[in-house]
C-alpha cells in the first residue's frame, strides 16, 4: 500500500477526494487490550473502508489489516468494489495458509466507493453504512443472528441492541470460500449537505440513533465530528474498538442520481423510526435466549454455520445476498441447528 495515497489506522483530516468531497475517519482501543479494527481512505482511488477483526484470539486484527490492504490494492487494479471486497475474503484465507496470522481470523468490512457525489457501498458482516442527511438513514443490512430477528418481528430494535447474541454474525471476510460468501450492496448519490458514515459496531452498540444524530448535525469539520462520536462512545462506557469514517458533501455541490435503499431511517426531531419490521403478536416467537453464545460481551463472534449446505440438504433456497435477503430461512436453521447441538451432547452425556 502507497503510504502517500493511502491513510491506514491515522487520523484522517478532511481529506479531498473530489471538489466538495471531504472525508474523515478516526479509530480508538477503547478499553480493549489492542486494536481489531482497521479502516482505509484513499483520496487517489476515492476508496474508503472500516474492518473489524473477529475474534482476538485468532488474530483478529491481522485480518482486519488484510482486509483493507487487499481492497486497496484490487481498487488500484480493477476499480471494482466487488472485486475488491471478494480479493478480501480470498487473502485473509491466504494469510491463514502463509502462517501470516492464525486458523480462524476473520474480518467484516464496509465500504465505499466514490465516483464524485455518486457512491456504491459493499459490505460483509456487522460493520455499517448510514446516511444523514437531517435524519439519520441505516443503509446496510448486518449479517448477523440479531438481524435475522429483527426483521422477523421476533424483536424490537431496543431489545436488538441489548441482545445477548448482538455480536453473533454468519458472514464474515475470511471464513467463507468465494461462492459462499454474501456481500451485501446499496448504491446513492450524496447531496450537498448530506453525509455518509461508515463504522464498526462499537459505535453503534453503544450510541443510539439520536446520540448518533445529535453530532451528526452539528456545523463543525468532519474530523471534530469523528472525535466527537468516539467521545461519546468512550464516555458511555464502550469496551470495544470503535472506528468511523465520514464522507461528506459541502452544500457547494452538484448532485443527481438515484436514491440509496433505505433499511430504516430515524427523525430527531420526533424520536421516530420509519421502516422498522411489524413485532409480531405470539410471544412464544419472542422468547429469550440463552446466552451461551455471548460469553464474550461486545466481541464480534462468528457462528460457524454452512447456510447454503445446510438449506441445501433441507431442501430450502438461499435468500439473495443483497439488501433485499429475506433472513427467515437463517433464524430457523440456526435455531433448528441448535437445538440439534443440544440433543447431540445431551445423549452423549447421558450414554457416557
Amino acid at each position: 500500500m502507497d503510504p502517500d495515497s493511502a491513510k491506514h489506522d491515522l487520523p484522517v483530516n478532511d481529506a479531498e477526494f473530489s471538489p466538495g468531497i471531504f472525508v474523515g475517519g478516526r479509530t480508538d482501543v477503547a478499553q480493549r487490550k489492542h486494536n481489531e479494527d482497521a479502516f482505509l481512505v484513499n483520496p487517489s482511488l476515492d476508496v474508503v473502508a472500516v474492518a473489524d477483526g473477529v475474534g482476538g484470539h485468532h488474530a483478529g486484527e491481522v485480518a482486519s489489516r488484510i482486509t483493507c490492504e487487499a481492497i486497496n490494492a484490487e481498487m488500484a487494479l480493477s476499480g471494482d468494489l466487488d472485486k475488491a471486497v471478494r480479493f478480501a475474503n480470498q487473502e485473509v484465507m491466504a494469510g491463514v495458509s502463509s502462517g501470516l496470522g492464525k486458523a480462524g481470523m476473520a474480518s467484516t468490512v464496509v465500504a465505499a466507493h466514490l465516483d464524485g457525489t455518486q457512491y456504491q457501498i459493499a459490505w460483509v458482516g456487522d460493520s455499517r453504512a448510514y446516511l444523514w442527511d437531517g435524519q439519520l438513514h441505516l443503509l446496510t443490512r448486518d449479517h448477523s443472528f440479531v438481524a435475522a430477528q429483527l426483521e422477523m418481528g421476533k424483536i424490537t430494535l431496543e431489545e436488538a441492541r441489548n441482545h445477548p447474541r448482538k455480536n453473533v454474525i454468519v458472514q464474515a471476510i475470511g471464513l467463507h470460500h468465494d461462492s459462499d460468501l454474501k456481500v451485501g450492496y446499496n448504491a446513492g448519490a450524496l447531496a450537498p449537505g448530506e453525509v455518509l458514515l461508515l463504522c464498526t459496531d462499537g459505535l453503534n452498540d453503544v450510541l443510539d440513533s439520536g446520540q448518533i444524530a445529535t453530532i451528526l448535525s452539528l456545523n463543525s469539520p468532519l474530523a471534530e465530528k469523528c472525535e466527537g462520536l468516539i467521545r461519546a462512545t468512550l464516555e458511555a462506557g464502550g469496551r470495544d474498538n470503535v472506528t468511523v469514517a465520514l464522507i461528506g458533501a459541502e452544500l457547494s455541490v452538484m448532485s443527481t442520481g438515484k436514491q440509496p435503499n433505505i433499511v430504516w431511517s430515524y427523525d430527531p426531531d420526533s424520536s421516530h423510526y420509519e421502516g422498522l419490521p411489524e413485532l409480531l403478536d405470539d410471544t412464544q416467537l419472542r422468547q429469550p435466549v440463552s446466552t451461551e453464545m455471548g460469553s464474550r460481551p461486545g466481541t464480534t463472534q462468528m457462528m460457524k454455520v454452512n447456510l447454503d449446505e445446510e438449506l441445501r440438504k433441507r431442501g430450502g433456497e438461499m435468500p439473495d445476498a443483497g439488501p433485499e435477503k429475506q433472513p427467515a430461512y437463517w433464524t430457523w436453521l440456526v435455531l433448528g441447528v441448535a437445538g440439534l447441538g443440544v440433543a447431540a451432547v445431551a445423549a452423549m452425556w447421558f450414554l457416557g
